[in-house]
């Protein structure tokens, strides 16, 4: 969410988690999606960051993740990392900007 704030996780579990929300975003939501994805597409980084999004845009991200994270439970496998989407959706709530969020967060 933030430099301070962040969901640690291994190597696969960053590849998992990406991928899942990087195909969530709606093709109205390619901006966001490229702000949010920044780093690991031009950098080379091994994050993703909604730091800098503001409230609209990270409502967006926010409504991306839950839709991947929504996705992983029909499809079962959040078995494997539904502690991981806990904790991110934990950040989520938290933020400030989430304050407006007209979607889900359970």
């Amino acid at each position: 969410m933030s430099d301070e704030k962040c969901v640690a996780m291994n190597g696969i579990a960053f590849d998992y988690f990406s991928d899942r929300i990087r195909a969530e975003f709606s093709l109205l939501g390619q901006r966001v999606r490229s702000k949010v994805y920044w780093n690991q597409d031009v950098g080379c980084a091994t994050f993703i960051t909604a730091a800098e999004l503001n409230a609209a845009e990270f409502c967006v991200f926010a409504s991306s993740v839950v839709a991947a994270r929504n996705r992983d439970r029909c499809s079962g496998d959040i078995r494997n990392y539904g502690a991981l989407w806990s904790e991110l959706i934990g950040l989520i709530r938290e933020d400030e900007r989430s304050k407006d969020l007209d979607i889900a967060l359970d």
